[in-house]
């Protein structure tokens, strides 16, 4: 029986060809594979960086994909850490413009739908988007995310 780390990585690889497959099949895309970085001794490395033409502007995604989302702090942490390294100006030089966006894209799953709504006040300033590899990105798994964090900012206020 493979340990559950290797089936991880086997599950990770899977979904990054995936989600590469459909994001290469959008024109005027640019996409880097594992980008490693290092901001101030923290190292990482953003699973998918896509310069993407808006117009006449070249636009940054730098996304996180999850298969499975369990390790709610790491996930943060890395979303944020990539944040801040590749929004320097030296890394904007380097990539032409800046990264603006950093999502993290998680498998569209009902695991993960509960785990994301369970843990949605902490995931608050970090965009959140449900991959699926046939459908790219789910509308009914979108539907009850945002419809959960519409009613959570609606009971905060």
């Amino acid at each position: 029986m493979e340990n559950t780390h290797t089936l991880e990585d086997i599950a990770h690889a899977e979904m990054m060809n995936s989600f590469v497959s459909w994001l290469g099949k959008k024109k005027d895309v640019k996409i880097y594979c594992e980008v490693p970085y290092n901001h101030y001794g923290d190292r990482g490395v953003v699973d998918v960086l896509a310069m993407m033409l808006n117009g006449q502007h070249w636009q940054g995604v730098g996304c996180e994909l999850k298969p499975r989302f369990f390790d709610l702090g790491e996930t943060i942490r890395q979303v944020h850490r990539a944040q801040l390294y590749f929004q320097t100006p030296d890394t904007m030089t380097a990539y032409g413009k800046p990264i603006l966006r950093f999502p993290l894209i998680l498998k569209a799953t009902d695991e993960n739908l509960n785990t994301a709504m369970h843990y949605q006040g902490i995931l608050n300033n970090v965009p959140v988007y449900f991959f699926d590899d046939k459908k790219a990105f789910r509308n009914d798994i979108h539907r009850a995310w945002y419809a959960a964090e519409k009613e959570r900012r609606y009971k905060a206020a």
